[in-house]
């Protein structure tokens, strides 16, 4: 009987031991928790930063955007034969810029169809395709839903006959957001 007691009273013992610990490391914890303001949100433990993580889609890979140029300078290119732009932009990949380094394409048709910043700092004269592939209408940027946040500056929009009417376009966007449009002129001769 005696040694039951003392079993008993052992057990317990044991047992409120091992409860002290885990509030004592959960206390240790919480402190350096509160403590610790240069630590992020998600070293703090918030799953928040975790679900956003998880629900990112492929495109957004966590790398360096990197910067892909059309050098093509000068002249007059045919993007019907060459497709570098199009070339340029397929290649990219989500949040990279491409930067287009010649004075005229013509016969430009591309779907984006991940953010990206597309860039002339020259100016680049763009007109369109006489097809309407991807889009239905005649046209040179097609946005997707998939290239939300995308940019465009710095380009010369010339219709050549073919935009502005029947629904054609020099940009459309369908179903993408905060989509930027920035030092860009449009016209159709």
């Amino acid at each position: 009987m005696k040694n039951k007691k003392i079993f008993m009273i052992l057990s317990f013992l044991i047992v409120a031991l091992l409860c002290m610990s885990s509030v004592v490391a959960s206390d240790d914890y919480n402190d350096n928790l509160t403590s610790d303001s240069s630590s992020t949100e998600l070293e703090r433990g918030d799953v928040s930063d975790l679900n956003e993580l998880s629900v990112a889609n492929d495109d957004s890979v966590l790398s360096a955007s990197k910067n892909v140029v059309v050098d093509e300078n000068g002249g007059n290119h045919n993007e019907m034969n060459e497709h570098s732009i199009r070339n340029a932009i397929q290649s990219a990949n989500a949040g990279d810029t491409i930067v287009v380094n010649g004075e005229n394409y013509a016969h430009v048709h591309v779907t984006i169809d991940k953010k990206v910043t597309i860039k002339s700092e020259v100016g680049t004269v763009l007109s369109p395709c006489s097809s309407s592939a991807d889009s239905g209408y005649h046209g040179i940027f097609y946005l997707t839903s998939k290239a939300s946040g995308t940019v465009i500056e710095g380009f010369n929009f010339i219709g050549d006959g073919m935009l502005y009417g029947n629904g054609d376009y020099g940009i459309l966007i369908k179903g993408a957001s905060n989509v930027i449009i920035r030092n860009c002129t449009f016209s159709d001769m």
